[in-house]
């Protein structure tokens, strides 16, 4: 979910990954599939508390999307340090249109 300028991912402490993250190693790579585009980010994620209304909205997003909703302030908070994305829709212009940003390290 992206809300106020904060990509939020969803993950209790029965995930791996989500576990991976509470032990220390907070970097992060995930993968966006929409209308026709990739997008790959790396970055750092942080376990994030955010106030009940955001809650709400986060977890609408996701339940738009998927049969789901999260529970709350299982939500990690995303700083990328690199995006790239590129069409996947369109083979012959594959090739041409892979683009990568790079934001530094994390503050």
């Amino acid at each position: 979910a992206f809300t106020n300028d904060v990509a939020y991912i969803e993950g209790g402490s029965m995930t791996r990954w989500a576990r991976n993250l509470a032990g220390g190693d907070d970097r992060i790579h995930l993968g966006i599939d929409h209308e026709g585009m990739q997008v790959m980010v790396r970055g750092t994620a942080v376990h994030t508390e955010v106030e009940a209304g955001l809650q709400a909205t986060i977890a609408d997003q996701y339940e738009a999307k998927y049969p789901y909703r999260p529970a709350d302030n299982e939500f990690w908070g995303v700083a990328p340090t690199a995006v790239l994305a590129w069409k996947t829709d369109d083979l012959e212009k594959f090739a041409s249109t892979p683009t990568q940003f790079d934001f530094g390290a994390p503050a």
